[in-house]
């Protein structure tokens, strides 16, 4: 148990590191707090920077959950049912951050840095793809991402239902709900494309 305490706090201080807004502040010379919706995040990196930043922001903050948990999988031999518990502890740490008066942001990217700790590329390379499905087929942000994270566990009960990985998805989703509850609001609105899709097939 001790050593399981140790390895969430490594991953809450690491996930606590907000690189978006240490690169928006230091860098770019911008508050993040004055663009888009004023998460300290990728997107927002983007908006104020361009995409050669949001990139730079969005591996940085997956680093900073990958490491650790990759660290205490793969040199330390942690993979059971403690191993879900600290990959998700980053995630917790960008949305609540010591560092930062525990003003975070939405822990997209920190949630994909638990899972390349867990199953190095594939999860989070499908749930890349998936994103991208969903972002440019519903209107709605938090939904692509509820969406995702959805059809993420539909991939990962077919992949086997490996109960680590079950057990991760399931804390994700929690997460990732709370983290965007506040704009999931009604039901998903499909973009022009998709609507006209549909219409057709009516």
């Amino acid at each position: 148990m001790l050593e399981l305490l140790v390895w969430v706090l490594i991953g809450y201080l690491s996930g606590s590191v907000l690189y978006s807004k240490l690169i928006a502040t230091y860098i770019l010379k911008v508050d993040l707090r004055a663009v888009g919706d004023g998460n300290p995040g990728t997107f927002n990196v983007g908006k104020a920077g361009g995409a050669r930043w949001a990139v730079i922001a969005f591996i940085l903050d997956m680093l900073k959950a990958a490491i650790p948990v990759g660290i205490a999988h793969f040199a330390f031999g942690i993979n059971d049912w403690r191993l879900p518990l600290l990959a998700i502890a980053p995630a917790i740490g960008h949305r609540y951050p010591l560092f930062f008066g525990f003003q975070g942001g939405k822990a997209i990217a920190a949630v994909a840095g638990g899972w390349v700790g867990i199953a190095t590329w594939e999860v989070i390379t499908v749930g890349g793809l998936l994103l991208l499905v969903w972002y440019l087929t519903v209107e709605e942000s938090a939904w692509a991402t509820l969406l995702m994270v959805l059809t993420v566990g539909a991939y990962v009960l077919l992949r086997g239902a490996n109960p680590i990985w079950l057990g991760y998805w399931v804390l994700m989703t929690a997460f990732l709900i709370w983290t965007h509850y506040p704009e999931i609001k009604g039901v998903p609105t499909l973009k022009g494309w998709a609507r006209r899709l549909l219409w057709r097939q009516s």
